[in-house]
């Protein structure tokens, strides 16, 4: 719903508006300001920051706006990714309670791992992260 929202013309023109009476923002804080002003609230009435910023970097990708420049670049890691994406559901319920069979699987084999990342990579508003196998504890 974020996506659509912002993707209608007269939202991006509200958006280039905030944009320019913002400038010096971080990215962040430009999304708390969009979420406020289009209602982008969750079940909870909390702002919608991080579904808020990646329809934002898609629009920034499509080259509809320009956003101010990270403050910190993520670290990088090489996912293990699938050849495909990972095919959509099929039969889902439509009512929550009419669903059976559900399962908890660990991510542990190299398959599950991939499918994990093709999800997150294409299913998280902020995308695969740092994954949680990969990540060094101090002892």
């Amino acid at each position: 719903m974020i996506k659509q929202t912002l993707a209608q013309p007269e939202s991006i023109t509200t958006v280039l508006r905030l944009l320019e009476e913002n400038e010096g923002l971080s990215r962040s804080a430009i999304a708390l300001r969009v979420c406020e002003q289009f209602g982008l609230l969750d079940g909870k009435g909390k702002p919608q920051q991080a579904g808020c910023r990646k329809a934002l970097r898609e629009l920034e990708h499509a080259g509809q706006i320009v956003l101010p420049k990270p403050r910190w670049l993520p670290r990088m890691f090489s996912f293990k990714r699938l050849q495909e994406p990972v095919a959509a559901p099929t039969e889902v319920p439509a009512q929550v309670g009419d669903v059976r069979g559900l399962q908890l699987i660990a991510v542990e084999t190299d398959t599950h791992k991939r499918i994990w990342n093709e999800l997150m990579l294409q299913e998280h508003p902020r995308g695969a992260g740092d994954p949680w196998w990969e990540r060094k504890y101090a002892p």
